[in-house]
């Protein structure tokens, strides 16, 4: 079979593919219904907008009153969720096996989880809330109350996935980061970035800040092109797109955030750029964020995302902590990368080694690969990187053994949960707010928000970028 949703990491003896068969089936046939209170809109639609991209039969119980939220629109809100689950959705459903209520700010009985968010703190529970939060929902806590939901009705479909269920009300707060409510507030003032990488973490960041109704200028530097298959990880991808990543991007400039494009690799923006005050690393590799470094922005944001885990972190340069590359370093032998890439496609070690040089994957790289056994169907690679094919098994995908095959499903709201912690850093920053992360947090999708943050130190080898002593000059003769 070829579902966009699912993918097979190995196949045991005896697996035909009706494990995967069954589980879309399972997807297909179980109905999401959510309630959504007004005051809770811009939560209720981000919301529908993930559920609705695994499980299409989602319903929308809410008042006719129109609402205007970007990027959703402006319209009654039945309207709006209506229009976006029929967007987000990557097919039809089938007649009903059961299904899950979501309670978005309603608090009404008889359904099965209750969400609500303010600004800057949100709560999960699976009683009625006591407390609904009264002050607007539009901040970057609205996409995370969004993903966290998403993730817990993942879990009731698919109780094969790992993972914590929810039993208790849980609060969370975008702010310090802590299980509990923020009980303070970040001032939502211009925000001024340079955005590397417009894919499902760079576009989820630009996501969150539209849903937020931030304001400010974000210029967004990527070469890349829209593929049909990264559909499902891009929640700000709810219209037909086509065409480069920056450019998709800057369709949804407004007069409150200008998104300027930059249709380049990270490297050619660099090496013409003046100073930049806030740069986000929202890139899929390493030499992407080895670039970053010669930037040497007074404050990088950094996102990486491995399956269902996320992290956010800020950093700076030659201050004892990790630098944007310093986690990323390659400790291990160079050939390394290559026989894994051998492996991974059956492609040749002379063909792998330049492929991961500068050369994009050609028709003739993908038929190879077909005739390997590696691919199953036309991923739509051509004229794509290498690397691309490793991000499809590790990124933002839950894994699961589904009878007697692994198989991993697509997890938009880890991509959705990335975007929602960069834009809170982003606000913090440029708020100069006393809050910003210090240095480092990570969320395990799978389950729920431990409340802690880390202070990871720079990377000791001495092979990271920022230990040469002539960065380290010009960082502080340019921010001293």
């Amino acid at each position: 079979m070829s579902d966009p949703r699912i993918a097979l990491l190995d196949e045991a003896a005896g697996a035909d593919g009706a494990d995967a068969f069954a589980l879309a089936k399972r997807l297909d046939s179980t109905e999401v219904i959510v309630r959504i209170d007004q005051k809770q809109a811009a939560v209720g639609l981000s919301l529908v907008n993930l559920v609705a991209r695994l499980i299409p039969n989602v319903r929308v119980d809410a008042v006719t009153t129109p609402v205007a939220i970007a990027p959703f629109g402006h319209g009654p809100l039945t309207e709006l969720a209506r229009r976006v689950t029929n967007a987000a959705r990557p097919g039809p459903g089938r007649p009903v096996q059961g299904s899950y209520v979501i309670d978005v700010g309603l608090g009404r009985p008889h359904a099965d989880l209750y969400v609500a968010a303010d600004e800057w703190s949100l709560v999960l529970s699976p009683v009625p809330i006591a407390e609904t939060p009264e002050h607007s929902s539009r901040g970057p806590a609205s996409v995370a109350a969004s993903a966290l939901a998403t993730g817990e009705i993942i879990r009731r479909v698919l109780p094969e996935l790992p993972g914590v269920r929810l039993s208790d009300p849980f609060h969370w707060n975008l702010v310090d980061y802590r299980t509990r409510p923020a009980g303070t507030s970040i001032p939502n003032v211009h925000v001024d970035a340079t955005l590397f990488g417009a894919g499902s973490v760079g576009s989820s960041l630009t996501y969150a800040l539209l849903i937020g109704a931030a304001h400010g200028r974000i210029t967004a530097v990527d070469a890349d092109s829209l593929r049909s298959r990264n559909k499902l990880r891009y929640p700000l991808w709810i219209d037909p797109a086509s065409g480069k990543k920056v450019a998709w991007l800057a369709s949804f400039s407004s007069d409150r955030l200008q998104i300027i494009p930059a249709p380049m690799t990270a490297s050619a923006w660099i090496d013409a750029a003046d100073a930049v005050e806030v740069a986000v690393a929202a890139v899929d590799n390493g030499p992407a964020r080895r670039d970053i470094v010669d930037l040497l922005a007074r404050t990088t944001l950094n996102a990486g995302v491995d399956g269902l885990q996320m992290h956010v972190a800020t950093h700076h340069l030659a201050d004892g902590f990790a630098c944007v590359y310093c986690p990323y370093v390659d400790l291990a032998d160079p050939a390394d990368e290559t026989d894994v890439y051998v492996e991974l496609t059956g492609l040749s070690a002379e063909r792998v080694a330049r492929l991961l040089g500068d050369e994009i994957l050609t028709a003739e790289d993908i038929g190879v690969m077909r005739k390997a056994g590696r691919l199953r169907a036309d991923d739509n690679l051509i004229g794509g990187r290498i690397i691309d094919l490793a991000r499809d098994h590790l990124y933002a995908q839950a894994t699961a053994k589904i009878g007697v095959t692994t198989l991993a499903v697509s997890a938009p709201h880890v991509s959705a949960m990335a975007g929602a912690l960069l834009a809170a850093e982003l606000l913090k920053i440029s708020a100069r707010s006393e809050h910003v992360v210090d240095r480092r947090v990570d969320v395990d999708c799978s389950g729920y928000p431990t409340g802690f943050t880390s202070r990871p130190l720079v990377d000791r080898s001495g092979r990271c970028l920022c230990h040469h002593p002539v960065r380290q000059r010009l960082y502080r003769d340019r921010w001293s």
